[in-house]
Protein backbone atom coordinates (compact mmCIF):
# COMPACT_ATOMS: atom_id res chain seq x y z
CA UNK A 1 0.00 0.00 0.00
CA UNK A 2 2.72 2.59 0.51
CA UNK A 3 4.56 1.66 -2.17
CA UNK A 4 1.40 2.11 -4.58
CA UNK A 5 1.28 5.57 -2.87
CA UNK A 6 4.88 6.67 -3.13
CA UNK A 7 4.80 5.30 -6.71
CA UNK A 8 1.13 7.73 -7.54
CA UNK A 9 2.84 10.86 -5.72
CA UNK A 10 5.60 10.31 -8.40
CA UNK A 11 3.18 10.24 -11.12
CA UNK A 12 1.20 13.14 -10.28
CA UNK A 13 4.45 15.24 -9.37
CA UNK A 14 5.84 13.98 -12.52
CA UNK A 15 2.30 15.29 -14.79
CA UNK A 16 2.09 18.67 -12.59
CA UNK A 17 5.69 19.46 -13.44
CA UNK A 18 5.94 18.04 -16.90
CA UNK A 19 2.48 20.60 -17.45
CA UNK A 20 4.68 23.36 -16.06
CA UNK A 21 7.81 22.53 -18.14
CA UNK A 22 4.42 22.60 -21.57
CA UNK A 23 3.84 26.05 -19.98
CA UNK A 24 6.90 27.32 -19.81
CA UNK A 25 8.03 25.75 -23.32
CA UNK A 26 5.08 27.49 -24.91
CA UNK A 27 5.62 31.00 -23.25
CA UNK A 28 9.28 30.67 -24.41
CA UNK A 29 8.08 30.09 -27.69
CA UNK A 30 5.75 33.23 -27.75
CA UNK A 31 8.52 35.22 -26.10
CA UNK A 32 10.92 34.28 -28.63
CA UNK A 33 8.36 34.97 -31.79
CA UNK A 34 6.96 38.53 -30.25
CA UNK A 35 11.03 39.54 -30.16
CA UNK A 36 11.62 38.10 -33.70
CA UNK A 37 8.84 40.48 -34.64
CA UNK A 38 9.63 43.31 -33.03
CA UNK A 39 13.53 43.01 -34.05
CA UNK A 40 12.15 42.75 -37.95
CA UNK A 41 10.12 45.60 -37.05
CA UNK A 42 7.33 45.05 -40.29
CA UNK A 43 4.54 43.71 -39.80
CA UNK A 44 2.42 45.59 -37.19
CA UNK A 45 -0.59 43.43 -37.12
CA UNK A 46 1.53 40.53 -36.11
CA UNK A 47 3.35 42.15 -33.50
CA UNK A 48 -0.52 43.97 -32.17
CA UNK A 49 -1.65 40.64 -32.27
CA UNK A 50 0.63 39.66 -28.77
CA UNK A 51 -1.15 41.48 -27.03
CA UNK A 52 -4.90 40.97 -25.19
CA UNK A 53 -7.69 43.31 -25.44
CA UNK A 54 -7.39 44.81 -21.94
CA UNK A 55 -3.68 44.72 -22.00
CA UNK A 56 -1.91 47.55 -20.20
CA UNK A 57 1.42 49.33 -21.39
CA UNK A 58 3.82 50.94 -18.65
CA UNK A 59 6.61 52.96 -19.89
CA UNK A 60 8.65 53.88 -16.56
CA UNK A 61 10.56 56.35 -18.12
CA UNK A 62 8.08 58.58 -19.43
CA UNK A 63 5.89 58.11 -16.89
CA UNK A 64 3.26 57.05 -19.15
CA UNK A 65 0.79 53.99 -18.42
CA UNK A 66 -1.34 53.14 -21.56
CA UNK A 67 -4.39 51.10 -21.11
CA UNK A 68 -6.13 48.80 -23.90
CA UNK A 69 -4.97 47.03 -27.11
CA UNK A 70 -6.26 50.01 -29.32
CA UNK A 71 -4.14 52.66 -27.48
CA UNK A 72 -1.25 50.29 -26.93
CA UNK A 73 -1.79 50.48 -30.81
CA UNK A 74 -1.81 54.37 -31.20
CA UNK A 75 1.81 54.33 -28.55
CA UNK A 76 3.63 51.79 -31.04
CA UNK A 77 2.25 53.08 -34.35
CA UNK A 78 5.34 52.02 -36.67
CA UNK A 79 4.01 54.07 -39.09
CA UNK A 80 4.05 57.44 -37.83
CA UNK A 81 7.04 59.47 -38.43
CA UNK A 82 10.10 58.54 -40.12
CA UNK A 83 12.18 55.50 -39.02
CA UNK A 84 15.35 54.14 -40.49
CA UNK A 85 17.81 51.32 -38.38
CA UNK A 86 21.09 52.21 -38.70
CA UNK A 87 22.64 49.13 -40.51
CA UNK A 88 21.56 45.92 -41.69
CA UNK A 89 20.82 43.95 -38.66
CA UNK A 90 17.58 43.87 -36.55
CA UNK A 91 16.60 46.99 -34.82
CA UNK A 92 16.77 45.40 -31.48
CA UNK A 93 19.02 42.33 -29.55
CA UNK A 94 17.82 40.06 -26.77
CA UNK A 95 20.57 39.19 -24.33
CA UNK A 96 18.57 36.64 -22.09
CA UNK A 97 14.86 36.01 -20.88
CA UNK A 98 13.93 35.40 -17.93
CA UNK A 99 10.60 33.55 -16.92
CA UNK A 100 9.00 32.69 -13.75
CA UNK A 101 5.56 30.94 -14.41
CA UNK A 102 3.44 33.68 -16.87
CA UNK A 103 5.98 36.29 -16.62
CA UNK A 104 8.74 37.07 -18.36
CA UNK A 105 11.54 39.30 -18.34
CA UNK A 106 13.61 40.02 -20.96
CA UNK A 107 17.11 42.29 -21.13
CA UNK A 108 18.67 43.45 -24.53
CA UNK A 109 19.40 46.55 -26.41
CA UNK A 110 17.40 48.29 -29.13
CA UNK A 111 20.21 49.09 -31.99
CA UNK A 112 20.83 52.77 -33.38
CA UNK A 113 18.24 54.05 -35.69
CA UNK A 114 17.06 57.12 -37.17
CA UNK A 115 13.78 58.60 -36.27
CA UNK A 116 12.36 62.10 -38.24
CA UNK A 117 15.93 62.82 -38.76
CA UNK A 118 17.49 62.53 -35.42
CA UNK A 119 19.97 59.37 -34.10
CA UNK A 120 18.93 57.49 -31.24
CA UNK A 121 20.13 54.60 -29.21
CA UNK A 122 21.80 52.38 -28.77
CA UNK A 123 19.22 51.84 -25.81
CA UNK A 124 19.51 48.99 -23.04
CA UNK A 125 15.86 47.85 -22.01
CA UNK A 126 14.68 45.46 -20.08
CA UNK A 127 11.39 44.64 -20.89
CA UNK A 128 8.60 43.07 -17.90
CA UNK A 129 5.39 40.88 -19.61
CA UNK A 130 2.87 39.04 -18.02
CA UNK A 131 0.73 36.69 -20.23
CA UNK A 132 -3.07 35.71 -19.65
CA UNK A 133 -4.20 31.86 -19.83
CA UNK A 134 -4.72 32.19 -23.42
CA UNK A 135 -0.73 33.65 -24.10
CA UNK A 136 -1.58 37.16 -24.49
CA UNK A 137 0.51 39.91 -23.36
CA UNK A 138 -2.16 41.46 -20.54
CA UNK A 139 0.57 43.77 -19.01
CA UNK A 140 4.53 44.84 -19.85
CA UNK A 141 6.57 47.42 -18.39
CA UNK A 142 9.29 48.95 -20.67
CA UNK A 143 12.13 50.17 -18.86
CA UNK A 144 14.44 51.58 -21.08
CA UNK A 145 17.65 53.89 -21.06
CA UNK A 146 16.65 56.82 -23.72
CA UNK A 147 19.85 58.16 -24.60
CA UNK A 148 20.33 61.05 -25.62
CA UNK A 149 18.28 62.00 -22.54
CA UNK A 150 18.07 65.59 -23.44
CA UNK A 151 16.19 64.86 -26.78
CA UNK A 152 14.30 61.88 -25.16
CA UNK A 153 12.85 63.81 -21.61
CA UNK A 154 14.41 66.95 -21.59
CA UNK A 155 17.21 66.17 -19.23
Amino acid sequence: MITYLIRSVFVICGVVATSNCFASTALTSTVNEYFEVYQQRKDFNSFMAFYSENAVLKDVVYELEVAGKGNIAEFFDWSRGSFSAAGDGPILSVNSHFIDGNSVVTRGVFHRFSFNGKEMGPWDFIILQRFDQHGLIEYQEDWINYSPKQIQVGE
